[in-house]
């Protein structure tokens, strides 16, 4: 059982140093163009949500486990928040019509508020 928690704890730290240098390279690549900026932080949060779901299924920290499932929900939320607006800006940047700008505010507000619900209180996570 070690040789499992030793396999699973290295794979997680490679995907996360690999995941990140990957995310800072493609953000080094043009700091100012936003689907390097999306895609970092959608990298990021991704990131978040693999290791707070390999911390939430150890045995030893059993008694966090209902925090890091919450941590995990928030990473969730917030990386589909990431990826819909990467798809409007990837691989080139749309041209949004007004009832999509007033769609993509609601997206962003209501994932804001849910990735909120889910960290900070018992309504999403009992």
């Amino acid at each position: 059982m070690d040789l499992y928690f030793l396999l699973y704890q290295v794979l997680v730290v490679a995907i996360d140093f690999s995941g990140l240098g990957i995310g800072i390279l493609v953000l080094k690549k043009d700091i100012k163009n936003p689907t390097n900026r999306l895609f970092f932080l959608m990298t990021l949060f991704a990131l978040g949500w693999i290791t707070f779901a390999y911390l939430s299924d150890l045995p030893f920290l059993f008694q966090n486990a209902l925090l890091f499932n919450r941590i995990i929900y928030f990473f969730l939320s917030l990386f589909f928040i990431t990826v819909y607006f990467f798809s409007f800006y990837f691989p080139r940047k749309e041209k949004i019509s007004p009832f999509f700008r007033i769609i993509n505010k609601f997206y962003l507000i209501f994932g804001i508020f849910i990735s909120i619900l889910a960290l900070f209180t018992s309504l999403i996570i009992r």
